[in-house]
């Protein structure tokens, strides 16, 4: 199992997301903070089944499927960094 650590620009980005969405609805800013988390534990389990960065092949990138949130990490050795989260408007 690998370990995860959020850099400190993935770990604004989700307090960034939270700050934004709890403007309409802490509810909903809640279940996406929650939502992100849980997806990225995922990679403690299988990081290397999500593709390659085509920009950077050091870096790797996930699509959380409920609100569409890219997210960039790299592994090196048994950790994988959260580099940072953002919104995929392209997703939709």
């Amino acid at each position: 199992m690998y370990k995860i650590i959020y850099k400190p620009l993935a770990l604004k980005d989700i307090n960034d997301i939270y700050n934004y969405i709890i403007l309409d609805n802490i509810q909903v800013a809640i279940k996406v903070q929650e939502t992100i988390f849980n997806f990225i534990n995922y990679l403690a389990l299988f990081p290397m089944l999500w593709k390659q960065n085509w920009n950077n092949h050091n870096l790797r990138e996930i699509i959380e499927p409920a609100f569409k949130y890219r997210i960039i990490y790299k592994i090196e050795n048994n950790t994988v960094f959260i580099v940072w989260i953002f919104k995929n408007k392209n997703l939709y």
